[in-house]
């Protein structure tokens, strides 16, 4: 793996419609790193449209950050609006790096993950325990789901994604091994940001 110094990254990365960013949740300079990426991105593109996807807000409190690029929230008002310490629980202070950067270079924020509200369900009776109009949310075409559930991309996905957050949630004791629902939990958590992702791409135009 070769080295690449921080004007070529951000020049790489300003070609591509979605960037994914890594993190451990309680890693101060990851997220730091994380901010940084978005203010060079901005001054590298200009007055193009960003937006920044929020694994760790919940999709019900998309209004609360609205607000917050708005304006009309601070950080420690919006802590309390989305339900951080409790839906989330990672330290707060550690994000609001991020979140002035997204603020400062004017991007939209997204909330991607799916409600606790959804996953408790499907925590105790496995996917068929979903509720339809949730379940619609996930899976809004479910031939095409299948047929895409077939493919090698999907199959990586799972492979180099869920599996090892489901391993790692394992270890951390969040989620037990020998729960047979807690695949499923996983499979709501890991795969509701991809369309988010998607629809957040949708409002962006192409260069």
């Amino acid at each position: 793996v070769a080295a690449i110094k921080a004007d070529g990254l951000v020049d790489a990365l300003s070609t591509k419609r979605a960037v994914f960013l890594g993190e451990h949740h309680d890693a101060a300079a990851d997220h730091t790193l994380q901010a940084e990426v978005i203010s060079r991105l901005r001054r590298k593109v200009g007055a193009r449209p960003m937006a920044v996807g929020l694994e760790m807000v919940q999709r019900r409190f998309q209004p609360q950050l609205d607000l917050y690029t708005a304006g009309r929230l601070t950080e420690a008002e919006l802590r309390k609006a989305v339900d951080w310490d409790r839906r989330w629980g990672w330290p707060f202070q550690t994000y609001v790096p991020v979140l002035k950067a997204a603020k400062r270079a004017r991007a939209s924020l997204l909330a991607l993950n799916a409600d606790d509200e959804d996953a408790a369900p499907v925590s105790a009776g496995g996917l068929a325990a979903l509720a339809p109009d949730a379940r619609r949310r996930y899976v809004s075409d479910p031939k095409a789901s299948e047929a895409f559930a077939r493919t090698v991309a999907f199959k990586s996905y799972v492979g180099y994604t869920i599996r090892p957050s489901y391993a790692a949630h394992v270890a951390l004791g969040i989620l037990p091994a020998t729960d047979p629902n807690a695949w499923a939990t996983t499979t709501v958590f890991g795969c509701w940001s991809i369309p988010g992702v998607a629809a957040g791409r949708s409002e962006l135009p192409r260069r």
